[in-house]
C-alpha cells in the first residue's frame, strides 16, 4: 500500500501544467504579426490584409486566451501598421460619407455611394479594404458573408436599386396591392442571409446589367464634388488608440 500511496503521489507531482491557449498557439501568432507588420515588400498588401484578418480570427475562437502582455503589444503593432491605418481611414471615409447622406434624407443612395468609393480605389486597395473591412472572418462560424469582391459588388448594386425603388414606389403612393413589382420588391427588402443569391434576385427582377451608379445631383451636393472627381487613394491618417482592438479583442 505505501509503494502504491508514493507512485501516485509523485505522478501527480510529475504532471505537467495545462498550457493556455495563447501558449499554444505563440508562435502562430507572432508570425502572424510579423507578417502584418512588415513593410519591406516581402509580402503582398493582400497577404498582409489576410494576417491581419487570421489575427482577429485566433481571437474570436479563443485561441488567444491568456495572452500575455508580450502578445497584445503585438496586436497593437499590427493595429498600428500602415496597412491597417490606411483601411481604417477608408472605413472612418466612408461611414462620415454615409451618415451626411442618411442626415440629408437620402439613405436610399447610400448602397450607391459605397460602390462608387470602393471602385475609386485602386486594385490593390479594393483587396485589401475588402479583406479587413468588408469581408472578415465571421468569429463565431468561421465563414465569410462575399464569396468574392464582384459579389460585394452585385450587392451593392441590388441594394442601390432596391432602395432607390422602394423610395421612388413609397413617393409615388404605390401600393403593394395594386403594383406586383412593388408587392416583390417589399419581399425582397427583408433580404436575406445568403446576400448574392438575394442580390441576383433583386437585380433579375429589375432586369439590370448596368454596372454604373450615378448619384443623384442632391446627393452629388451631399458629398461635395471632390467625391466624383477624386481617388481617395492616400485618405487623411485618423486612429483613436484601441479602437480596432477593443472591438476584436
Amino acid at each position: 500500500m505505501e509503494v502504491t500511496s508514493a507512485t501516485t503521489n509523485t505522478s501527480a507531482v510529475q504532471q505537467p501544467a495545462a498550457q493556455s491557449a495563447y501558449a499554444q498557439n505563440k508562435d502562430r501568432w507572432a508570425e502572424l504579426a510579423a507578417t502584418v507588420t512588415d513593410a519591406s515588400g516581402t509580402y503582398s498588401d493582400s497577404e498582409r490584409a489576410t494576417a491581419f484578418d487570421a489575427m482577429r480570427t485566433m481571437i474570436g475562437n479563443g485561441q488567444t486566451k491568456g495572452m500575455d502582455s508580450a502578445g497584445g503589444a503585438l496586436f497593437e503593432q499590427a493595429v498600428q501598421s500602415e496597412l491597417v491605418q490606411r483601411v481604417m481611414a477608408y472605413q472612418q471615409r466612408e461611414a462620415q460619407m454615409a451618415g451626411s447622406l442618411i442626415a440629408a434624407g437620402r439613405g436610399d443612395e447610400v448602397a450607391g455611394m459605397q460602390l462608387k468609393f470602393f471602385d475609386s480605389l485602386s486594385k490593390a486597395d479594393q483587396q485589401t479594404y475588402f479583406t479587413i473591412q468588408v469581408n472578415p472572418t465571421d468569429m463565431l462560424t468561421g465563414t465569410k458573408r462575399y464569396s468574392s469582391i464582384d459579389g460585394y459588388r452585385s450587392t451593392l448594386r441590388a441594394q442601390d436599386q432596391l432602395g432607390r425603388y422602394l423610395a421612388s414606389a413609397q413617393s409615388d403612393g404605390k401600393s403593394a396591392v395594386s403594383d406586383a413589382t412593388y408587392a416583390q420588391t417589399l419581399k425582397l427588402a427583408s433580404g436575406s442571409q445568403n446576400v448574392e443569391a438575394w442580390a441576383s434576385q433583386v437585380l433579375t427582377l429589375f432586369s439590370t446589367s448596368d454596372d454604373k451608379i450615378t448619384l443623384s445631383s442632391e446627393a452629388k451636393g451631399i458629398l461635395g464634388e471632390a467625391f466624383e472627381s477624386s481617388n481617395p487613394s492616400k485618405p487623411a491618417r485618423h486612429y483613436e488608440p484601441g479602437s480596432v482592438a477593443s472591438k476584436f479583442a
